[in-house]
């Protein structure tokens, strides 16, 4: 029992920031009376707009270069990138350069830039090891000064533009804002109501969670892993087709999805039998709370399909909450960069990652190559951030020249941090889930300060003050652990040094050995 209650003392401690917000959370949507399902509708879409932003943040934090602040560099690939698809939409007047396919355009025009801009930004911050994060900062800030002089003097002067829809009417400079040719390219690519795209993914989860319970039912068998997927594929499969034959599917595409239903209720089904066959032996607990409150979500949607309240407004707001609209291939996206971080960290590139996050001491003395690994690290994160600064200003509609960039890389880190995360340990999990949390905040707080100090301007400095308190928080928290961690051993080593490890008696440390250590 004891050490349970210091598991539960460092979980609680660990994600102190989480439930802070979760607390604030709670308490400002009341106060905002804003609905349930404009909240919903609108975190839904700030977790497709921002999710690459801070997954970005990952890698270089596991190569043990901390907080990326220098992902504002991606982000102005990504703006370049726009403008000139942009301007080649309007003087050739070809829809190649609109749609989904001006966002491909954008996109290949992008990763020869950020893989440029993150090249040289890797070489600069290995000059600064151990000065990462205000180094990359610092480095924001430069790289800022020569894009605003690319656009306000390059453009007009050594490149020249002639459309009026973007440029100064001087002839020299590019607007403040412009609106863009692929606007929610990504987000219509593939979009359907919470009614629908809510059970797919919550039976997508479940089906996770019980394959993970029920593997033990199939050890020690031939093509053991094939059997421990399968239903998993099959309710995938059957799902899949279902959500992919249209906003309005025909009667006969309903039996796949009852199939996958079906196939979801029969692995939580085995998932109970395993678990009284075998006990809890080898299951964690996350999973079978996961696959508890996945179920619990389906039936809830289930019934909200049918539910007649009686009463109008409530009828009317649960007809909103269904009708929320999700942006499932910007989900997908994010989805395959969280598989693609999960995948790189089985990879000898991964491992060299991690050698040199824990120590680049030991990872020299390995045969890594040391500098090379971390310009790896911002290389891929300043790539991710410009295709993260694509699908959010693609998701926007318009781009604010000057200031479309300035603080993605404030926001980002401070999410991170929400969800859990510190300066030398981030996972996929802890970036989506601070997100939800941390956007959450964002917007319902404007509303909430709004009506109880009966001022906006007030809010903003709400606002300001959340944001660099949590990045505050985390840096404070992580010196107060490292320097503990350092006294214990510390005081470690002098008590070996005085023979007390080997039960030999203690002796006197001398000043010698002090300095030493």
């Amino acid at each position: 029992m004891k050490n349970k209650g210091k598991g539960m003392g460092a979980f609680l401690k660990q994600n102190i920031a989480a439930f802070i917000f979760i607390l604030i959370a709670l308490i400002c949507f009341p106060l905002s009376g804003m609905k349930l399902s404009y909240v919903v509708q609108q975190v839904l879409l700030r977790l497709g707009q921002n999710s690459f932003l801070v997954l970005a943040l990952i890698i270089p934090i596991i190569a043990g270069m901390g907080l990326n602040f220098s992902i504002t560099v991606g982000a102005m690939a990504a703006q370049i990138a726009i403008f000139f698809v942009t301007d080649w939409a309007y003087q050739t007047g070809n829809g190649v350069f609109t749609g989904f396919t001006g966002f491909l355009i954008a996109l290949v025009m992008l990763l020869p830039l950020s893989v440029l801009f993150g090249f040289l930004a890797g070489k600069l911050l290995n000059k600064t090891k151990g000065q990462e994060m205000i180094a990359g900062m610092i480095l924001g800030f430069f790289a800022t000064g020569i894009y605003m002089f690319f656009f306000l003097i390059i453009i007009g002067t050594v490149i020249h533009i002639d459309n009026p829809f973007l440029i100064i009417s001087g002839g020299v400079g590019v607007k403040n804002t412009f609106d863009i040719t692929i606007s929610s390219a990504l987000d219509n690519l593939f979009n359907r109501k919470l009614a629908v795209a809510g059970p797919y993914i919550l039976c997508l989860f479940t089906l996770s969670f019980t394959g993970k319970i029920n593997r033990r039912l199939f050890s020690g068998k031939k093509q053991e892993k094939l059997l421990s997927r399968l239903l998993f594929l099959l309710g995938a499969l059957f799902l899949s087709i279902f959500l992919f034959s249209g906003e309005r599917p025909a009667d006969v595409m309903y039996v796949f999805w009852y199939l996958g239903l079906g196939v979801t209720l029969l692995s939580a089904v085995l998932s109970f039998v395993r678990i009284v066959k075998f006990k809890m032996e080898g299951v964690r607990g996350r999973e079978v709370v996961g696959a508890f409150l996945c179920l619990a979500g389906i039936a809830l949607f289930q019934a909200l399909e049918y539910v007649n309240p009686g009463s109008k407004a409530v009828l009317d707001e649960i007809k909103a909450f269904l009708n929320v609209r999700v942006p499932l291939s910007t989900y997908l996206a994010i989805l395959l960069l969280c598989l693609f971080n999960t995948f790189l960290l089985k990879t000898k590139i991964g491992q060299d990652l991690r050698t040199v996050g824990q120590s680049m001491s030991v990872a020299t003395a390995s045969g890594i190559n040391v500098n090379r690994v971390r310009i790896y690290a911002i290389v891929l994160s300043t790539l991710f951030a410009g295709i993260g600064q694509l699908i959010y200003l693609q998701c926007i509609g318009s781009v604010q020249t000057y200031a479309a960039h300035n603080n993605i890389a404030l926001y980002s880190v401070a999410a991170l941090l929400v969800g859990g995360a510190s300066i030398t340990k981030a996972t996929n999990k802890q970036a989506l889930f601070g997100i939800v949390i941390f956007h959450t905040i964002l917007i319902l707080l404007p509303q909430a300060v709004g009506s109880v100090f009966e001022d906006a301007q007030n809010s903003e400095y709400f606002r300001a003050f959340m944001l660099y308190s949590v990045i505050c928080f985390s840096l404070i928290s992580y010196a107060v652990t490292t320097r503990k961690k350092r006294r214990l051993g510390a005081g470690e080593e002098l008590s070996e040094k005085a023979g007390v490890s080997e039960g030999e008696p203690a002796r006197e440390i001398t000043s010698e050995e002090r300095e030493e250590l």
